[in-house]
Order: structure tokens, then sequence, then C-alpha cells
């Protein structure tokens, strides 16, 4: 039976994935991640006896689905899924994804990391609702439900209308 993303509480989430980014990729096998490992089984192609890859691979999918840019570097460096960082101590780690914004490590812990990791609790949700049940094209762009109405702009120079998934968007 499907997971429903009802099922997922965003705080709880995020308390796990918290855990992720003070402990780091690393040590996932060892951290009690029963929401992450739920979310990660939800989607088509998890291997159970794997779970730690499973979650690592559903932290990237959220991460990739944050829209590029500094977010999703600070992102990447953050958790440690940036080339080179899966073993980096978590202080390092927030250091390097503060000076993606140029701030101080401090601020960036009151601020932006609260916001990222916010974002990609966010998509676990969503992404444990729908599994991979519509897997998205190169050109086909998906939002969080509640963001399809919404047109975007500069995607391979046109504008595109973000459908519901598993229809194809409209371009004008």
């Amino acid at each position: 039976m499907p997971t429903r993303a009802g099922q997922f509480d965003v705080a709880s989430v995020l308390r796990e994935v918290k855990m992720v980014r003070l402990e780091g990729l690393v040590r996932l096998r060892g951290l009690d991640l029963p929401l992450l490992r739920r979310a990660a089984a939800s989607v088509p192609g998890a291997v159970t006896d794997a779970w730690p890859v499973d979650v690592e691979n559903l932290l990237r999918a959220c991460v990739s689905r944050l829209g590029g840019g500094d977010l999703q570097e600070a992102a990447e460096r953050t958790l440690g899924l940036a080339p080179g960082m899966r073993d980096r101590a978590a202080a390092d780690r927030r250091r390097l994804a503060a000076e993606v914004y140029s701030l101080s490590v401090e601020r960036f812990r009151k601020s932006q990391e609260e916001m990222i990791l916010g974002q990609i609790a966010e998509w676990v949700c969503w992404i444990a609702g729908n599994g991979n049940r519509h897997a998205a094209s190169a050109d086909t762009v998906m939002l969080a439900p509640h963001l399809q109405h919404r047109a975007l702009h500069g995607v391979r120079g046109r504008s595109v209308r973000c459908g519901r998934p598993g229809r194809s968007p409209s371009t004008r």
C-alpha cells in the first residue's frame, strides 16, 4: 500500500533531517529515522536492506527539487551531499554552507539552515505521499501540489505552465 503524505508530520520529519545534518551520511545506519526510512521505502525501486542508501537517495531527490542556486548548493553542503563532503564533520559542512550565503556560521545556523532543512522536510513529505508515480522527464517541471497552478518563466527560454503530475505542461 502506498504511503500518503498525511502519514508524515513535517515537524517530525524535520527533526529527523536535522539528525542527519548533525550526524552525517556516513552514520545513517546508526540513526533512528523511522519517518525517513518509511518515506524512502515508499519510492519505487527502494531496497529495504539498503535503507541508508534509500534515505540518502530520497534526500538527494529532495535537494534536487530546490531549484538550483544558493539554496540547493547550501543544502548539498550542509547535509554532506556535495561531492567530497560525505565524511566531513558537521561543523565543517555548516561552515561551508554558510560560505554560500557569505554569512557567519551562527547567522546561517539560525536563519538559512532552518529554512533549508524545512524545505527538505516538506519535499520528503510530498515525495512520500506521491512516491515516484509521476516521474518527471527532463522537460517536465514538478512542483508541490500547492504550487502547481503557477507559471514558471525562463525554462529553456519559454514560459511553462505547470500542471498536475502525470499531465504534460503546456507551453506558451
